[in-house]
């Protein structure tokens, strides 16, 4: 898992925190995004294209 970065929503400008995990086979990547409380926040599965 990696932490410690942030993601940019380019639809309204806000920062988010994320933490980004790598699936084992390497075609998927679960990206959670929360504003300040882990509480408050996503989770995202996104794939690898072909």
């Amino acid at each position: 898992m990696w932490g410690g970065g942030e993601l940019l929503d380019p639809d309204n400008g806000k920062t988010y925190r994320v933490k980004l995990t790598p699936s084992p086979d390497g075609q998927t990547l679960k990206v959670r995004a929360d504003v300040s409380v882990a509480l408050f926040g996503r989770t995202q599965i996104w794939k690898r294209a072909p």
